[in-house]
């Protein structure tokens, strides 16, 4: 081929080549494309307290108050959020804890204080396509945990704490705090129902009447009763004094009889804390039928109302200590936003922050102010600023607190990560600066540890800004027949003080005030904390048997000089205080049979117990009333007794039971009173009366209580009935009661 051709057939070719190239650079073409999203945790956005499934109602502000005596279900709900869809979320991973705060998350299950809901119901249907609604229902019971003002755990809260996780298992949680309310309550009886009684019976622990009571809140309670007279369908009325009550299983005697105002029964129903087993305590109630005068169904009503227990606190103190960790044997808590927290008798407090304990303090040991400063955990003097542990203390828990400038500060508060922090224990009393300064590194990055000068200002400006003073005064009262010195004294605050003290021969001492015992002749105050008084007071001794302290007359039952039991016609007597008493009840007169009433005639007459002249030798006999006074009817009458002896008084009564220890209004009352004064008047008992169990004849002309009780006569009447003493085996205390004076009783002279 020539040249020239071949030139135009490259040309030609180039020209197909270049076309063809143009051509597949210029057609359409398919681009694949692509992206990873990252996944997002999901968010719960809110937390509500609801009363329903899926409730808009929210009980935050007006807190949970459980149901009387039953469960009461919430719903803990919200919404939660997942930006990269709902279908993220899996129903089974949503979950909540709802625990007292004193309990901590991670607690175990436990109907006071601690719930736990594995998986709670989700609606996919609620918000957008990237938003769920979930209901947690609780169950709480009515013994849950009160955290609100009213109760002891006032300066703790409810958490919620609702988690989420989805599929990929990126997770999130939320809390929220509400009040759990305090829930007064407790069952109470409908009705008293003592039955079928006899005249003259007083109930027993075998027949008396068990009322039980049972918690059925969540707030630790006592009852207080009142009592009215019960009207009888055919005759007469039972006094208000007829019923009795006790703690124990115990008869009419030995119980507390009813009035008309309402008396606290310190029966004091504790919280319920065993998630099995119902708390209960008992009421036992008596009731004592008069010999005579009353008939027929006697109905009447009693009053008990519930009253809440006081709650007692306390504040912690290096300024107002807020959110330190406090526990006793019953209970955990953190101080309020006033260093306040709960005190009960009996308990232990240890204070700590993480794992480094504070201090220790008992309930007795809490001064009266309910001030508990460093000092007093330590057992110091409050005016102490410069013990090493103490300092050492003070600078560690000043450097924690949240609060950096504590100049004039009133309120420390320790931050929450000290308490998940800060896991070792530290030995105040060695412990280095450098080695507090490692501690509130843990906490606070940067912040230096307070100097042991700082610390020890801070002290002592809370203890100006409280009101404590450096020192107090202790003031002496002197009371009758008694010495004390010095007039007074003055006290450092925390320390102790003494004073000399005595009472007059033939008097016993007794001395009281500001904390203090009694060694010998010398009275130690406790620590002082305010400006207090230390008084004196002294009792008359009790009189005791004189050998040759004899009366000649009918029926004595001893020698003359006492101390043979001879039937030598001869009564002892005894001097309690003021007063000069036969030691024997009288025996004098001819025997009748219980059934026949003693009569106005020439014969002095008198019963023995079981028609039995043994009882008479031994116990003394029993006289009706108009018998006993010789049918006289003035008060202090000499009655049966000899020449210069008078049947004694009501009011005389009262003045040998005010001598032993009651105290007036204790006298002035009915049923049973005082406290030990019937110990004292039975038989070997300290005031020398020797009041033997006689027994008793009833109107009807049985005999009864011998062995058990003795009642004595007074010669004050009471209407159509006389005024009567009686003491009890098994009771400490004295009764005071009207009768029949158709009643059989003993009988017991007083000297003019």
């Amino acid at each position: 081929m020539s040249k020239p051709y071949m030139f135009t057939a490259l040309i030609a070719l180039m020209f197909v080549l270049i076309v063809s190239i143009v051509l597949r650079y210029t057609g359409a073409a398919d681009v694949s494309t692509s992206a990873e999203i990252e996944n997002t945790a999901p968010t719960v956005d809110t937390i509500r307290f609801s009363t329903s499934a899926y409730g808009a109602d929210d009980l935050s502000t007006s807190g949970i108050l459980p149901n009387i005596g039953a469960d009461r279900t919430i719903h803990i709900n919200g919404q939660i959020t997942d930006l990269n869809g709902e279908s993220d979320i899996a129903s089974s991973t949503l979950s909540l804890m709802f625990y007292h705060s004193a309990a901590t998350a991670g607690c175990t299950e436990d109907k006071n204080d601690c719930y736990f809901v594995a998986t709670c119901d989700a609606n996919y249907t609620s918000g957008d396509d990237t938003q769920i609604a979930y209901d947690c229902p609780v169950s709480l019971a009515y013994w849950v945990d009160a955290t609100d003002s009213a109760s002891i755990y006032e300066p703790n809260t409810w958490l919620a704490d609702v988690f989420v996780e989805d599929v990929a298992g990126l997770a999130n949680t939320n809390t929220a705090t509400i009040e759990v309310n305090s829930l007064l309550a407790l069952n109470l009886p409908d009705g008293i129902d003592y039955g079928t009684r006899a005249l003259g019976e007083q109930s027993s622990s075998t027949t008396n009447v068990e009322t039980v009571l049972t918690q059925r809140g969540n707030t630790k309670a006592d009852v207080e009763v009142l009592g009215t007279t019960m009207s009888c369908s055919a005759l007469g009325t039972l006094p208000i004094d007829a019923q009795a009550w006790s703690l124990t299983d115990t008869d009419y005697a030995s119980g507390t009889t009813l009035t008309g105002s309402f008396v606290p029964t310190l029966r004091n129903i504790n919280l319920r804390t065993d998630d099995a087993n119902e708390l209960t305590a008992s009421l036992y109630w008596n009731i004592a039928i008069p010999a005579s005068g009353v008939k027929g169904t006697c109905t009447g009503s009693n009053t008990i109302v519930i009253v809440a227990q006081p709650i007692e606190q306390a504040l912690l103190l290096d300024g107002r200590l807020q959110n330190v960790h406090y526990t006793t044997g019953t209970r955990s808590g953190f101080t309020g936003s006033t260093g306040n927290f709960i005190i009960e008798a009996g308990e232990t407090y240890t204070f700590s922050i993480g794992g480094v304990t504070i201090g220790t303090i008992s309930y007795d040991s809490i001064p009266t102010d309910r001030f508990v400063f460093l000092q007093d955990l330590l057992g110091l003097a409050r005016t102490n600023t410069t013990d090493t542990g103490l300092v050492k203390r003070a600078q560690f828990i000043q450097s924690l607190a949240t609060e950096t400038n504590l100049t004039g500060a009133t309120v420390l508060t320790i931050p929450t990560t000290a308490h998940t922090r800060l896991g070792e224990p530290i030995d105040f009393s060695s412990v280095s600066d450098a080695t507090l300064q490692a501690k509130i590194d843990i906490v606070h990055s940067g912040r230096t540890l307070r100097t042991a000068t700082q610390a020890q200002e801070h002290m002592n400006d809370t203890l100006t800004y409280e009101g404590v003073a450096s020192s107090y005064t202790v003031t002496a009262v002197q009371g009758a027949n008694t010495t004390i010195s010095p007039a007074s004294r003055t006290v450092a605050s925390g320390n102790t003080t003494s004073f000399t003290v005595s009472a007059n021969s033939g008097y016993t001492l007794s001395v009281s005030g500001c904390g203090g015992t009694l060694s010998g002749a010398t009275y130690t105050t406790g620590a002082i904390t305010a400006n207090c008084t230390v008084t004196t007071s002294a009792t008359a001794q009790e009189g005791t048997i004189t050998q040759y302290g004899t009366v000649a007359y009918a029926g004595g039952p001893y020698d003359q000089l006492g101390t043979t039991r001879n039937q030598g016609g001869y009564y002892r007597t005894v001097t309690i205080g003021t007063q000069t008493w036969f030691k024997e009840n009288l025996n004098l007169g001819t025997m009748i049979t219980g059934t026949t009433n003693q009569t106005n005639n020439s014969t002095l007459e008198k019963y023995c117990y079981s028609n039995s002249t043994t009882r008479c030798a031994n116990d003394g006999a029993l006289y009706q009333w108009n018998e006993a006074m010789q049918y006289s009817t003035t008060e202090g009458a000499q009655g049966i007794c000899p020449n210069g002896w008078h049947i004694p008084t009501d009011a005389e009564w009262k003045t040998l039971e005010i001598f032993l220890g009651m105290t007036q209004a204790q006298a002035d009352a009915t049923g049973n009173r005082g406290t030990d004064q019937g110990t004292k008047l039975k038989v070997s008992g300290s005031s020398g009366f020797d009041a033997v169990l006689a027994g008793y004849r009833d109107g009807a002309g049985a005999f009864n209580h011998q062995a058990a009780g003795t009642l004595i006569w007074s010669s004050t009447i009471s209407g159509a009935n006389a005024w009567r003493r009686s003491v009890y085996t098994g009771n400490t205390t004295v009764i005071r009661y009207t009768d029949s004076q158709q009643n059989g009783f003993s009988v017991r002279c007083l000297q003019d």
